[in-house]
């Protein structure tokens, strides 16, 4: 969706932010004061929330833009299908959200539980595992790789609230019944078969 409405807002005139004025439209005021750093949707930076809003350089090209054309501008024609009041948060599960950030990897899993999602950054992850056994002693090691992504609108961060923009509050939902929970957040357990001893080792590793 971040690359869709970045793109939607070169289509209305707004550049880069930081950017000098396009002297092919007429009256556009450029965005030289809203530097790149900020992380707005017209910047590649990830300014955290930011990152889901326009800055004011590019509202301001924006709404040019569409003063210039005029009614035939902002009249809307399309006749397609809507769902009033549904939201992606909504219709995709946590795990499957984050299957498509590791598409080639198995135990992928959303750890709704992360503090993270209080930012509406969903930690996504998945666990790899070895087993090294010497002399009748078997050490099993989890490696769990993961990274954080923006979440969806309307996806659960927590006491009974949603993520709209990249905000932890929206209105009041009723949280899953059984959360997703990370594989690096359970117990160490030892494990005994026919007189091998085992140990689970656990490391989580940022990408």
């Amino acid at each position: 969706m971040h690359t869709l409405t970045h793109e939607g807002g070169h289509v209305l005139g707004a550049s880069h932010d930081q950017s000098q004025p396009k002297s092919w439209i007429r009256n556009d005021p450029g965005s030289l004061e809203c530097l790149w750093k900020e992380g707005y949707i017209m910047s590649y930076v990830d300014g955290g929330a930011k990152h889901h809003r326009f800055s004011h350089c590019s509202l301001r090209q924006i709404r040019n833009v569409i003063i210039m054309r005029g009614r035939s501008c902002w009249t809307v024609s399309n006749t397609a299908h809507t769902n009033q009041g549904k939201y992606p948060g909504m219709e995709v599960a946590p795990n499957a959200f984050c299957k498509n950030v590791f598409p080639d990897k198995a135990n992928v899993t959303a750890d709704m539980n992360s503090p993270r999602m209080r930012e509406c950054m969903v930690k996504c992850q998945y666990a790899e595992y070895s087993e090294v056994c010497y002399y009748g002693r078997c050490r099993t090691y989890v490696k769990t790789y993961f990274t954080y992504e923006h979440a969806l609108d309307y996806m659960y961060c927590g006491d009974r609230q949603v993520c709209v923009q990249g905000v932890c509050g929206g209105k009041t939902v009723t949280p899953p019944t059984r959360p997703t929970e990370a594989p690096a957040t359970q117990k160490n357990r030892n494990y005994r078969n026919a007189g091998t001893k085992y140990w689970k080792h656990r490391v989580s590793l940022r990408l």
